[in-house]
């Protein structure tokens, strides 16, 4: 179904992602042999937006395989699942919050030794998006029939006036070509 086919969007990303995490993560034992300011706060934007990446992927597919599996509403009367960006993150399990954690280090790092910079600039906007996910429920009234009426794009009446109206907005078809005359 449709929450299947939105876990395999994250799947096919996760190993792209994961491998970029790694790959910066191999050099966070010489990030403090850095001294270059820029270069420090190059590594620690690269770092913490990857890392917030990994969080948002894991937390998206973490709530759909929560709703894959079931989940009741609390009022009765709803019957609409919308999911939205949350810093909640106490449904995606441990090691994902302890990998926000870092990320929200890393940015604010940016944010707190690099101000003013571009790199602080791009960690501020990082740090306003939420890492994870909720659902909140409401009622849409979806499962009402649907009433045949007036104007609701239902093609299917046989109304002359209508079909006569059609025909005078359709395109002509292609104008007869005339002999072209030997010169």
């Amino acid at each position: 179904g449709l929450l299947g086919d939105a876990q395999k969007s994250a799947a096919l990303v996760q190993p792209r992602i994961d491998a970029l995490v790694e790959t910066l993560k191999a050099g966070l034992p010489d990030r403090e042999a850095i001294k270059e300011k820029r270069w420090q706060a190059g590594y620690d934007l690269a770092f913490g937006r990857v890392l917030a990446v990994k969080v948002r992927t894991d937390a998206y597919n973490s709530m759909l395989a929560q709703a894959k599996a079931g989940m009741k509403f609390k009022n009765a009367k709803n019957d609409t699942w919308v999911l939205e960006e949350s810093n909640d993150l106490s449904k995606v399990g441990s090691q994902t919050e302890k990998t926000a954690q870092q990320a929200r280090m890393l940015l604010e790092r940016v944010v707190k030794d690099h101000p003013g910079t571009p790199w602080a600039l791009v960690a501020e906007e990082e740090l306003k998006r939420p890492l994870g996910y909720t659902w909140n429920e409401k009622f849409n009234n979806i499962n009402a029939p649907q009433q045949m009426r007036a104007g609701n794009n239902n093609n299917n009446n046989n109304n002359a006036a209508a079909r006569a109206d059609d025909k005078k907005k359709m395109i002509e078809g292609p104008k007869q070509k005339r002999p072209l005359k030997n010169i």
